[in-house]
């Protein structure tokens, strides 16, 4: 892994397993709204990982960060902005297709989901990418996952948060279980402005 510069840096060591994660944050992250699901690079073996983590990482965002996140729908003109939050996940699964039919490379596509959801007026967009998702060779076939994060400021260009794991679980499992709790505790320490309370009229 490249030298990533100043930050925050934190190594945590998952209970009961031997995942090593490498944490840099820069600030606090000031909305939960706004988000847009930026492309998981697939750098594995295994087809279709890339897209098997941005399912789950979608997942988890909004149960454990309440943070919607939005896919790419392509470049079909409509309303702009958060609003158009209601596409789902099969138009997203279209577009993908269709710069897959394009021939875009992986950079190609990310610059043009970026551009897609500036134009839309989103705040932040979180992606990242798979290194390793498979089972290990041997009687146990131990699953073993590495995957980065980055959430960017769309509105600067700026990457305010990176997290890097490896989750190879001891003993039996599945890939998604061990992809899930990798996930899950990265987003911990996803540095999120807390939530403004709720102003009520007094009584």
């Amino acid at each position: 892994m490249g030298r990533l510069g100043l930050g925050l840096w934190l190594i945590i060591a998952a209970a009961g397993g031997c995942a090593m994660i490498d944490v840099k944050a820069e600030g606090r992250i000031t909305t939960r709204k706004g988000w847009v699901l930026l492309p998981v690079q697939n750098l594995g073996e295994t087809h279709m990982a890339g897209e098997r983590v941005e399912e789950l990482l979608t997942t988890l965002l909004r149960i454990q960060k309440n943070v919607e996140l939005t896919p790419y729908t392509g470049a079909a003109t409509g309303s702009k902005g958060a609003a158009g939050a209601g596409k789902d996940a099969k138009s997203a699964k279209d577009s993908r297709e269709a710069d897959s039919e394009l021939e875009l490379d992986e950079r190609q596509h990310y610059e043009r989901v970026v551009a897609w959801a500036r134009e839309r007026k989103f705040t932040y967009g979180i992606g990242g990418s798979v290194e390793e998702w498979r089972y290990r060779a041997g009687t146990e076939g131990e699953p073993a996952v590495g995957l980065t994060l980055r959430v960017v400021d769309l509105r600067s260009g700026r990457i305010v948060f990176t997290a890097a794991g490896a989750s190879p679980t001891p003993g039996r499992g599945s890939l998604s279980g061990a992809t899930q709790d990798l996930l899950r505790t990265m987003l911990t320490k996803l540095p999120l402005a807390a939530e403004p309370a709720s102003a009520n009229p007094p009584q």
